[in-house]
């Protein structure tokens, strides 16, 4: 059962060190609207329910994360091809 516990935090806190890198490459490389970093712990024990806009606003934040990282990976890619 410990071991288990251990394994969970481990987890959850892989999960928030996720969205902080997210967020910080998000803002580093958008143009646009800065991505913020989440408002509340992350619960699993109690259910919320989130409204069509809540979810969208997340799933944009989501995408926008992913493209700025594909953009930090393609201009890197892009400097080891020019070696």
């Amino acid at each position: 059962m410990k071991s288990s516990l251990i394994d969970y935090q481990s987890w959850l806190t892989g999960l928030y060190i996720h969205n902080a890198i997210g967020v910080v490459l998000g803002n580093a490389f958008s143009k646009g609207r800065k991505a913020k970093y989440i408002a509340e712990p992350i619960s699993f024990t109690q259910r919320r329910h989130k409204t069509a806009r809540v979810k969208e606003d997340e799933e944009k934040q989501i995408r926008d994360q992913f493209l700025a990282f594909k953009r930090l990976t393609d201009t890197m890619n892009m400097g080891l091809k020019k070696r």
